[in-house]
């Protein structure tokens, strides 16, 4: 059960720009634009976002319909899996936070009256959890590539398709505890940066861009995280 810190990032004030939900190439107020600039350069909030990721890999048994069987009995429910890893001959299934630090800063500025400070905070929380994505996907890559395998884009429940409930079922699976990650009753994650995936790993297995992975989200052209084409490369990479 593989523990990954100290996961190389990084965020540049159009990530944090999007995260406010003012869209890739907006007129900031010189205010705004100052204090980003400011946060974004702030080595003690960046030190607040510290990436963790655990994860387990395990074998497939079969894929049915709507149903992918594991080994030792777990079963992961919904059409996700079947429709998008019918290949696969395992899977790689895990939890990453960027811890609760940051979340506790925002809280405390949003307490003590100073709401633009705490919602620039958030973005930049919500936009480093989105870019270590990235780098978890070579992580993935290369436990593939040990295998013998390639593995797929990531996965993740919720919408109609894989409930938010199968979260339960991958908390069984990959060590979140260790990495300081919670679920509630609710399904929900804390700390709130935190995010659950799964890869296939198998011959040739898919993978999708930035634009067509927004495409299969079900909150798409009103998340404010979505890719734009226009932009000139990734917002995120890992180093």
């Amino acid at each position: 059960m593989p523990i990954i810190k100290d996961i190389p990032f990084t965020l540049t004030k159009t990530d944090v720009i999007r995260g406010l939900g003012m869209g890739s190439n907006p007129n900031v107020r010189p205010q705004i634009d100052l204090i980003i600039d400011e946060t974004i350069a702030d080595e003690a909030v960046l030190k607040l976002i510290r990436p963790a990721f655990a994860y387990d890999v395990y074998s497939i048994l079969r894929i049915e319909k709507e149903d992918c069987y594991l080994e030792g009995g777990t079963v992961f429910h919904g059409v996700t899996i079947p429709r998008l890893l019918s290949g696969a001959k395992m899977l790689a299934v895990g939890v990453a936070t960027i811890g609760p630090d940051l979340e506790a800063a925002v809280s405390a500025y949003f307490n003590s009256g100073r709401r633009l400070k705490a919602l620039i905070l958030d973005a930049m929380g919500s936009s480093a959890m989105e870019n270590i994505r990235f780098a978890i996907r070579d992580i993935i890559g290369k436990e593939a590539e040990k295998r013998g395998f390639t593995a797929s884009s990531p996965v993740s429940p919720g919408g109609t398709s894989w409930p938010l409930t199968e979260q339960f079922i991958i908390f069984t699976l990959a060590p979140a505890d260790e990495i300081g990650v919670k679920l509630t009753d609710a399904a929900m994650m804390v700390p709130q940066k935190s995010t659950s995936m799964v890869f296939g790993l198998g011959e040739n297995m898919p993978t999708w861009s930035p634009t067509e992975r927004c495409d299969m989200c079900p909150r798409g052209a009103t998340c404010p995280y979505r890719y734009h084409p226009e932009d000139e490369c990734e917002p995120v990479r890992s180093q």
